[in-house]
C-alpha cells in the first residue's frame, strides 16, 4: 500500500514537474517573440521612440569618468537613440543590437559618428573579452538579456573600476492623468489581460535599484538617480509609438488595430486631439571591484 502511494507520489511529481517545465518553455517563447519584435517596427521605433534627457547623459559622463579614450559597448542600442547622444560627445563606442532592420537604421543614423560601430548579434551569445570596457551601458534593453548570465558576462568584460550603466523607463501618474484613467476601458476591451481598475503607479509606487540584489560579487558600489521629464503626443504620435511596444506588436491584430483605434478616438474626441505622457527614468551605475 505504501509502494502505490510513493509510487503516485513519484508519478505526480514528474506530472507536475513536466507542467512546470513546459510553462517555463512558452514563458521563455513568449520573451524571446517580445524581445525580437522590435525588429518588426524598426521604421516606426526610429521616429516614435524619444531620446534621453539630457541631464541623464551628463550625470552618466559625470559619474562614470568617461573621456574620449574610454571603451563604451551598449546592449540592444535599438536604431540609436542613446547611441547618438553619446556620439556626438565624441565617444568611441560598439553597439551590439539584435534586429538587422534596427541596426541597418541605426548606422545610418550614425553616418558621418566614425569612431561609433554598430554590430548585429544576439548580446547573449556576442563573444566579449575579458576586461576589456571602460562601460557597458544598456538602455531599456537589460531586462531582456539571459538572467542566469547578464551580470556575470558583463563583469567579467569590464575592466576593474570600470562600469556598468542600466538605464531604465517607467511610465508613471502624471501629464494627462484623466486620459491614461480614460483609455483603460479600451484596454479591458480589446486585451483580455487587463482591467479598468488598471491604474499608473505614483512615483514613490515605482521599484527602484532593483538590480542591487542580482549584483555579482565582481561589482561595489553603485550610485542610482531618477529622472522625470515628460512628452506630448497627437492621436496619430501616440498610436505610433504604442505600436514599438513589443506587448502591442505581439498581439493578434484584430484586437490591436481595435485597440489603437479607441485609444486616438478617446485621444481625438475627449481630449482635444493631443495629450501628454509622464516618464521617469533611472540611471543605475555599479562599479566594478
Amino acid at each position: 500500500m505504501l509502494n502505490s502511494f510513493f509510487m503516485r507520489l513519484d508519478t505526480s511529481a514528474k506530472f507536475y514537474s513536466q507542467v512546470r517545465y513546459r510553462m517555463l518553455a512558452r514563458m521563455d517563447e513568449e520573451t524571446d517573440l517580445r524581445r525580437k519584435s522590435f525588429d518588426l517596427a524598426a521604421e516606426r521605433y526610429d521616429a516614435s521612440r524619444p531620446k534621453y534627457p539630457e541631464w541623464l547623459i551628463k550625470d552618466l559622463v559625470a559619474k562614470t569618468g568617461l573621456d574620449e579614450n574610454s571603451r563604451i559597448l551598449e546592449v540592444g542600442p535599438g536604431t540609436g537613440q542613446l547611441t547618438l547622444q553619446l556620439a556626438k560627445l565624441g565617444f568611441s563606442l560598439v553597439g551590439v543590437e539584435l534586429g538587422g532592420n534596427l541596426a541597418r537604421i541605426a548606422q545610418s543614423n550614425l553616418k558621418g559618428h566614425e569612431k561609433v560601430e554598430i554590430v548585429t548579434s544576439d548580446f547573449d551569445e556576442y563573444p566579449l573579452p575579458e576586461g576589456y570596457y571602460d562601460l557597458i551601458i544598456a538602455a531599456t534593453s537589460f531586462h531582456w538579456l539571459n538572467p542566469a548570465t547578464r551580470f556575470q558576462r558583463t563583469g567579467s568584460a569590464i575592466k576593474d573600476q570600470g562600469f556598468l550603466a542600466i538605464i531604465s523607463t517607467h511610465h508613471i501618474n502624471g501629464g494627462t492623468s484623466d486620459f491614461f484613467r480614460d483609455s483603460q476601458k479600451c484596454y479591458s476591451r480589446w486585451d483580455p489581460g487587463t482591467t479598468e481598475e488598471y491604474h499608473l503607479p505614483e512615483e514613490s509606487e515605482v521599484e527602484l535599484r532593483k538590480w542591487e540584489d542580482d549584483l555579482s560579487s565582481c561589482f561595489g558600489t553603485w550610485y542610482s538617480e531618477t529622472y522625470r521629464w515628460r512628452e506630448t503626443y497627437t492621436s496619430i504620435d501616440y498610436v505610433s509609438l504604442l505600436m514599438t511596444y513589443s506587448d502591442i506588436i505581439t498581439m493578434n491584430r484584430r484586437n490591436r488595430d481595435g485597440l489603437l483605434e479607441c485609444i486616438a478616438r478617446t485621444i481625438d474626441s475627449e481630449y482635444g486631439g493631443s495629450i501628454t505622457k509622464q516618464y521617469l527614468s533611472e540611471l543605475f551605475i555599479a562599479r566594478k571591484n
